[in-house]
């Protein structure tokens, strides 16, 4: 299980990959709408709703996701 993404990851016995993968598309959408929400309050409104610390907590995590999803 990755700590940062809390998803398990393949090498997980107990997982089962069909609800793993849903549950990352799912935290994936989440970690997109998070970011293009801060995204928008810093540089549309100029208003931050996040750290920046958050924000790239977010940002690290949804790119793991990605390398470990490349079909997305």
């Amino acid at each position: 299980m990755s700590e940062t993404t809390g998803i398990p990851g393949p090498a997980d016995p107990t997982s089962d990959p069909i609800d793993d993968e849903a549950a990352a598309q799912r935290r994936w959408a989440e970690l997109v709408a998070q970011i293009e929400e801060d995204r928008r309050a810093y540089y549309e409104n100029d208003s931050p709703v996040s750290s920046d610390a958050d924000y790239d907590v977010r940002m690290r995590e949804l790119e793991e996701l990605e390398a470990a999803h490349p079909r997305w």
